[in-house]
């Protein structure tokens, strides 16, 4: 079971890395195709394995990702397993009119902390409703 898989356009790497390093930090088990997909095993079927596996799908929202191919093929495996999509705008690229309407977080915002609150919150539990409250209220402090 992954917390998040993050889909991605290669073009944007660098960004998403930071997103990456930022969910390790956090002890999030997260799909990330280049740490994630194994030696002489297909890409379309690790991806759909990891998609179907992960409590929140990711998609990091840019040009290069609105004209990406895998994205695309991501994107609705994402909507056919019926995953949570949070779209994590690396740009000002609209999304997809079919996901237009779920809030969006930049960038710039700390998406990792939101990963946390989706894919492990319970809110039926206390002592989880807590440990979230602190680590959002940490995250929006200013630095």
């Amino acid at each position: 079971m992954y917390d998040a898989f993050i889909s991605y356009s290669r073009q944007d790497l660098a960004a998403v890395t930071q997103l990456k390093q930022a969910c390790d930090s956090l002890r999030l088990k997260v799909f990330f195709d280049s740490a994630s997909l194994r030696a002489a095993e297909t890409w379309p079927d690790q991806l759909g394995a990891g998609i179907e596996k992960a409590r929140l799908f990711v998609l990091c929202w840019s040009a290069s990702a609105a004209t990406s191919d895998w994205v695309q093929a991501e994107i609705k495996q994402a909507e056919m397993a019926k995953k949570p999509i949070l779209p994590w705008t690396i740009d000002n690229t609209p999304l997809p009119d079919r996901l237009s309407t779920i809030q969006a977080v930049s960038c710039a915002s700390n998406a990792a902390t939101v990963c946390v609150r989706y894919s492990r919150h319970d809110p039926s539990d206390p002592v989880a409703t807590a440990r979230c409250a602190a680590i959002v209220a940490s995250s929006s402090r200013p630095a």
